[in-house]
């Protein structure tokens, strides 16, 4: 006797469960992402055709193998081994970054979710890891990642200030060059409102000035605001918006550059162009005038003669104007390059320089005071002829006519370096000390009586020159008492040449 049992619907079933087994088979091994399976020992059981291509490895390569031991780099194999220890334990994990070695020996960065696999009776027999390809991505990230470092590092070097807020108008960034030129502290700002900061900038304005001016949060543009504290300064201020990818305003920047040298330097151009008008006009004035009475009158032949005189001497004036204003010009543009050394001593320059001196002057003299021996230096002949021929006029300019003008030389130690001096002593009107702290400046005359002819360039010259040759120069008076003025040159070596 046989007993049997329907089963045509248990075999139904029975195929249709393997035929969504064959096609979960296929959806995985086809799937656009790399899904890779272990057992319990850590074993690879299932690797879809997506993670053989990311890494070379068909799936006769890695089935059966360990996949932390023989997949993951040596850094990541106990984070990655954590991972799915916890897994195979229940613990799932989403989103971990970890690289797997590719046939190739490269690294392919995969974002993994690892997943639990359990058994039709809920035992876990391994893990299966669901992942994606971020190669790319983690090299984006890095690229951004040393390209924010680089931008950190510009920002903190940079002299100039940078402030940013974002689309909610709050401070997210401040450099350290605008902390400096502000004294202000960066916590004090970073989270909160702009206008927190406008607030704090107008407080160390300068209003004589200037008037409040916020400066972020408002339109873009640039302006110039002056501060009276921590210290003066003037700051040229430009604020742009920025965009993001799709065209929103994602928030503002502001530069802000310390142009206090290029206003004073302006300003100084401005005083020179002014100041230097005014001297040239003064010959050109005369020049201008007689010639005009000699083109318009008639003159006796004496006072012809007197007329041309005046209108030869005024241009001798304007010609030693301009040739000093372009000497002073040249050296400072070029500095040392119009200069040709030699190594001599001093010794034919200062003689040559004080009997030319006395014929410029109608046979006044110059008390000579020399030491016996004249050090080897390095200097320019022509340059320091310039200097000793400016000081010495100087020296019987604004002396009286009766006295004479002394010349020493003389040695000195000054920083473990030996320099030989030549000092030009007058008795004429001397110096206050105000006077002798604006000797120098372009024009300045300490005599503003106009009865000494001069140009007012020639002590700038003299300090240039000087200082080009590494030497110092000395200015030592007293009002009514005469003028010390010593130029000190370095000693090229310590080489006595014979008189």
């Amino acid at each position: 006797m046989g007993v049997g049992q329907d089963i045509t619907e248990l075999d139904s079933s029975r195929a249709e469960m393997e035929r969504v087994a064959q096609d979960l088979t296929q959806l995985i091994d086809t799937a656009n992402a790399p899904i890779f399976g272990i057992d319990n020992n850590g074993k690879v059981n299932e690797w879809n055709q997506k993670s053989a291509e990311i890494t070379g490895f068909h799936a006769d390569d890695v089935l059966g193998k360990n996949l932390v031991e023989e997949f993951i780099s040596a850094e990541y194999r106990e984070s990655v081994n954590e991972v799915l220890q916890k897994a195979l334990k229940g613990d799932e994990t989403s989103n971990y970054e970890f690289p797997l070695y590719t046939k190739d020996n490269d690294l392919v960065m995969v974002l993994l979710n690892a997943t639990t696999r359990r058994d039709v009776k809920g035992a876990v027999i391994g893990v299966v890891g669901v992942g994606q390809d971020i190669t790319e991505l983690d090299s984006s990230r890095a690229k951004v990642k040393e390209r924010t470092r680089e931008l950190d590092t510009i920002f903190t070097l940079s002299p100039d200030g940078f402030v940013l807020a974002n689309s909610d108008n709050n401070i997210v960034f401040i450099n350290t060059a605008l902390l400096k030129m502000t004294g202000f502290k960066e916590d004090a700002f970073i989270g909160k409102s702009a206008q927190v900061f406008n607030e704090s900038m107008a407080s160390l304005y300068d209003m004589d000035r200037m008037e409040n001016t916020p400066v972020i949060g408002i339109e873009d543009g640039e302006h110039i605001i002056y501060l009276s504290k921590p210290t003066s300064c003037v700051l040229n201020c430009n604020q742009r918006t920025m965009y993001g990818l799709t065209g929103e305003q994602d928030g503002q920047v502001l530069y802000i550059r310390d142009v206090t040298h290029e206003k004073e330097v302006d300003n100084m151009k401005s005083e020179f162009l002014s100041t230097a008008a005014h001297e040239l006009r003064t010959p050109l004035a005369s020049i201008y005038g007689f010639s005009e009475l000699l083109l318009n009158r008639d003159y006796d032949k004496k006072m012809t003669h007197e007329i041309i005189e005046t209108i030869h001497r005024q241009s001798l004036n304007l010609k030693h104007l301009l040739d000093e204003l372009l000497d002073l010009s040249r050296i400072e543009a070029r500095a040392a390059k119009d200069f040709y050394m030699v190594t001599d001593s001093l010794e034919e320059i200062v003689k040559q320089s004080c009997v030319e001196a006395e014929g410029a002057f109608n046979g006044r003299n110059v008390e000579i005071e020399l030491l016996e021996d004249w050090p080897l230096l390095s200097f320019d002949i022509e340059k320091m002829r310039q200097v000793f021929r400016n000081l010495l006029s100087n020296g019987f300019k604004y002396s009286p006519h009766n006295e004479k003008v002394l010349l020493k030389t003389s040695e000195r130690e000054k920083n473990e370096n030996r320099q030989f001096g030549v000092s030009i002593i007058d008795k004429g009107i001397g110096m206050s000390p105000l006077q002798l702290s604006r000797l120098g400046e372009r024009f300045y005359r300490a005599d503003d009586s106009g009865s000494v002819p001069g140009s007012g360039l020639g002590v700038s010259l003299v300090k240039n020159i000087v200082s080009i040759h590494g030497g110092e120069i000395d200015f030592i008076s007293t009002k009514g008492n005469g003028m010390k003025v010593t130029v000190w040159l370095p000693i090229f070596k310590k080489q006595l040449i014979e008189k």
